[in-house]
């Protein structure tokens, strides 16, 4: 029976990650089909929508960002007990603390739109501020259903809620910046705004997604069992005993990624200012950024879409495993997951920096000057990939150990690395110090993450099958398709030879990958049609 109950959770760890990698994808893509139009529409304005992003992000990620790990941690080590009746108890605890903390909020920015945009951009992202702050209520509802459908390991509800959101945005967003300028003959501002009312429209359906989801599935018994031990006396001491419990999980792990998104709230907050001393030209430094952040970051956050969902699925796999007293199977997984993530996350590092401006030519080619502004701060913001991808694994374990407060202490210190250095260097070196800053920043908490899990876990990362495997093989495929693209550069053009040259990467690195045993079979369920993959690996014998 206990064999049986493993097989079923890898299948439902497969399936996970596969359904989640898919949706990110689309997020992704239906991501570049919102900023590219509208960074042809706006223009810089588009510094004052990312500027505002920034802002919710912060907010958003204080109010929310542990929750869909705690609910899942918690789902999680239940199912695994046996004590299907603390469910119910779990998310009605949740969705009370969070719509009351997304509500208040939702208000609190509205009230602070105006001194925020004085403080973030001179007062022009005060409309965007105001057209994203409902969607703090909205998102605070969605990240508990989010959790409690992960504590099932069922990602399908999450990845729907996370196309629905995309494609909101997308279609929204767009429509109504065209409808603006061109229907009513509004000014790039305002229609800005209108564009961030298409991401707070877009999210809110998302949520009644989840919740209609919920309630069909708990209707049809489908998600859990009700306990006649859920009716017992006591239930508000249960409910008291929950929200202990849940904010001892969701509260570090909030804290967290607040500070990650603090990251980039330096970047926002500091770099126009920054570079205006700088270059002497508030103008300058308010089109650099806006390519920044509108063509850097936004590639340098790709890769991240095939890491993201196997951090998500470990984390209630390693819980489960743990609570049953199996911790080999956990140690394994987590060996895995990293291997993974560095196999995905490498060539991506690698290949980026490499072509980073034939890259940003490809995607924002109606921007004449992204490339121009951004090609070497995106080579360098790119080495940060790899390190990003350890960060979100290390992270998603310590989180499933029961060590979410570690994480604070390592972006705590990364954190002050990267504002020394955005702010010591941009005068001396100009833009390229946010890149280099962020990049320090990951080193730093990765570094300190990997001393916790040896520390609390026993864990240590094998420096061969993580790094150097990976480098190697990764470094081969992205000379290869560097070879190809400056060949085919003088007759074919850049985007083509962009296009040849990733086929190139890809054609070279998968067979490359099985050649020098960079992946066992333990991996493969962790990438997508990783049992296809096992299944060819195993007749070729190519395995370590």
């Amino acid at each position: 029976m206990q064999t049986q109950a493993i097989d079923k959770e890898r299948k439902l760890l497969c399936s996970g990650v596969l359904v989640l990698t898919a949706a990110n994808l689309l997020v992704k893509v239906l991501g570049f089909l919102y900023k590219v139009p509208l960074n042809a529409l706006l223009g810089d304005e588009m510094a004052n929508i990312n500027a505002a992003y920034a802002i919710y992000t912060v907010l958003f990620t204080i109010s929310t960002a542990g929750i869909p790990s705690a609910v899942a941690l918690l789902i999680s080590s239940a199912r695994a007990k046996g004590r299907y009746e603390k469910i119910d108890e779990i998310l009605e605890v949740s969705l009370s603390v969070l719509l009351g903390c997304g509500f208040f909020l939702s208000v609190l920015l509205l009230a602070l739109a105006r001194p925020l945009s004085l403080w973030n951009s001179g007062g022009d992202s005060f409309l965007c501020l105001l057209a994203i702050s409902p969607a703090l209520f909205f998102v605070a509802a969605s990240s508990v259903f989010r959790g409690y459908f992960q504590g099932f390991q069922q990602m399908t509800p999450t990845a729907v809620s996370e196309l629905i959101e995309a494609g909101g945005k997308t279609v929204f967003g767009v429509a109504f910046v065209i409808l603006g300028m061109w229907g009513f003959g509004l000014s790039q501002g305002i229609s800005a705004a209108l564009s961030i009312g298409g991401i707070t429209l877009g999210i809110a359906l998302g949520t009644l997604y989840l919740f209609i989801h919920y309630l069909r599935s708990k209707r049809k018994n489908l998600l859990f069992v009700s306990s006649p031990a859920s009716k017992r006396k006591g239930k508000d001491k249960t409910k008291k005993t929950v929200l202990s419990a849940l904010l001892s999980v969701a509260l570090p792990i909030a804290l967290t990624s607040a500070m990650m998104n603090l990251s980039n709230l330096v970047d926002a907050q500091c770099m126009r200012p920054l570079l205006s001393l700088y270059y002497g030209d508030a103008g300058v430094a308010k089109s650099i950024y806006s390519d920044y952040s509108t063509g850097a970051l936004t590639l340098y956050n790709m890769p991240g879409v095939l890491i993201y969902p196997i951090a998500s699925a470990i984390v209630p796999y390693i819980s489960a495993s743990l609570a049953r007293g199996q911790r080999g199977v956990a140690i394994k997984t987590v060996r895995s997951a990293f291997r993974v993530a560095s196999l995905i996350a490498m060539p991506a590092s690698l290949g980026m920096s490499l072509l980073a401006s034939p890259i940003l030519r490809l995607v924002f080619g109606t921007d004449a000057d992204m490339a121009e502004n951004t090609g070497g701060l995106l080579s360098v913001l790119a080495i940060a990939v790899f390190f990003v991808a350890l960060l979100t694994v290390s992270n998603a374990t310590l989180q499933a150990i029961g060590k979410s407060k570690k994480p604070l202490i390592s972006v705590a210190v990364g954190l002050c690395v990267k504002v020394l250095t955005s702010v010591l260097l941009t005068a001396r070196i100009g833009a390229v110090a946010a890149p280099i800053g962020t990049v320090l920043f990951f080193v730093s908490v990765v570094s300190i993450n990997l001393y916790f899990l040896k520390k609390e876990f026993s864990f240590s990362l094998a420096l061969g099958e993580t790094f150097f495997r990976p480098f190697f093989t990764s470094l081969c495929a992205v000379l290869g398709a560097g070879v190809c693209f400056y060949a085919l550069y003088p007759i074919l053009g850049n985007h083509l030879s962009v296009l040849f040259a990733v086929a190139v990467a890809v054609l070279l690195y998968v067979p490359l990958i099985f050649l020098f045993r960079c992946v066992g079979k333990e991996d493969l369920r962790l990438l997508p049609f990783g049992r296809k993959m096992q299944a060819l690996a195993r007749k070729k014998k190519k395995f370590g």
